[in-house]
């Protein structure tokens, strides 16, 4: 298991419910998040057919790659990917 394999694991596991959309309301608005992805941030994600493949490679393009996780090492990348998925 690479490094991106063993942070993404831990990132699935505190962002999902299984998989499934969460429903969360916040000051009278409604979203949708599944995969830590909400909605309102990415309206371009279609939830009826997003898979955890589909999400894992957006987690490694728009956050591992992006944000340089892929040049540093464990664990600094996979505090650093934490960190970047949790601010959004």
């Amino acid at each position: 298991m690479n490094a991106f394999e063993k942070a993404i694991a831990f990132v699935l596991f505190w962002e999902t419910s299984g998989g499934k959309a969460i429903r969360h309301r916040a000051a009278g608005e409604q979203w949708e998040t599944m995969y830590g992805f909400s909605q309102k941030a990415h309206p371009e994600i279609d939830f009826d057919t997003f898979t955890e493949d589909q999400a894992k490679a957006k987690y490694f393009s728009d956050y591992w790659e992006k944000y340089g996780c892929v040049d540093m090492r464990w664990p600094i990348n996979f505090v650093h990917l934490d960190c970047c998925v949790n601010v959004g």
